[in-house]
């Protein structure tokens, strides 16, 4: 799955990569509600972090991960 929009903050945000995201005032808040509610994993092969489990669940932390979220260490955080 890939995240076409977000709507957050009372606006919509269009596209796959949002990288102002980060800087919202809830931004915190929403990323954890999502890594905490989902059981999706990152795992190294070869060099690369994959995302893997439920498709709609990587969506999310994929789209996480490229507004520049530290999501493994929040991963870790919730174990």
């Amino acid at each position: 799955m890939t995240v076409m929009s977000i709507y957050h903050e009372d606006k919509v945000t269009v596209g796959s990569i949002n990288p102002d995201l980060k800087t919202t005032n809830s931004s915190k808040l929403l990323a954890e509600c999502v890594l905490f509610n989902c059981s999706a994993f990152i795992e190294n092969v070869e060099d690369k972090q994959v995302v893997k489990g439920n498709v709609t669940e990587v969506g999310l932390l994929k789209y996480l991960i490229e507004a520049k979220f530290d999501v493994e260490t929040m991963i870790k955080v919730k174990a």
